[in-house]
């Protein structure tokens, strides 16, 4: 990302996602415009504002591969976490909501295929689905902590951090095992590079 893109599409960048080397979507607030707005950064050309949102407040997106993609959002008024997943099969142009539960907050989402992902959010939830967001199921972590980021290298194999915790599973969620760190770590974010 070069400084064309910031002098033209002055805003708050909210989140960023890769699906290849070459194709970028960028969630991000115009300052100028007053809305939520998708760029696509594919080989060196700006797509802008591919899609804005005037209904939802995007908060982190998600593309497994460079045409399907997820945004975890909430409606105008929500000050933190989110409640709605929307999804995309046309390259982030249009989104559908596949995901809406008022009585709980989300913080993360990831998805290893356009198929398979999970949310994570508060009090130790996790939905997951398996279907490209039809439906979805709850899991059961025995854990009540607030979880911030959810990242799976493969589809068995996954990592979620909450504080000075995290969890991990390596059979697609069915079981979880702790991994404490010191209090004076927070963990906050996790990545994965293949």
């Amino acid at each position: 990302i070069d400084f064309d893109i910031y002098y033209n599409y002055v805003g708050n960048f909210m989140s960023f996602d890769a699906p290849d080397s070459a194709v970028n979507y960028l969630v991000y607030y115009g300052y100028l415009n007053s809305q939520y707005s998708i760029l696509k950064y594919d080989h060196g050309n700006i797509d802008p504002a591919i899609c804005t949102f005037p209904n939802y407040i995007p908060r982190n997106i998600n593309f497994p591969v460079i045409d399907t993609g997820y945004v975890l959002a909430s409606y105008p008024g929500v000050v933190y976490g989110s409640n709605i997943i929307l999804k995309s099969v046309d390259s982030g142009v249009t989104w559908t909501e596949v995901y809406n539960d008022t009585t709980i907050k989300l913080y993360d989402l990831y998805f290893t295929t356009p198929d398979l992902g999970y949310a994570v959010g508060e009090l130790g939830m996790i939905v997951k689905t398996t279907d490209g967001g039809q439906s979805w199921q709850r899991l059961n972590t025995g854990f009540t902590d607030y979880f911030n980021s959810v990242a799976f290298p493969d589809a068995n194999t996954g990592f979620i951090c909450a504080g000075s915790k995290m969890i991990s599973t390596l059979d697609g969620g069915l079981t979880w095992n702790l991994q404490s760190f010191p209090s004076y770590v927070y963990l906050s974010d996790l990545h994965f590079v293949n």
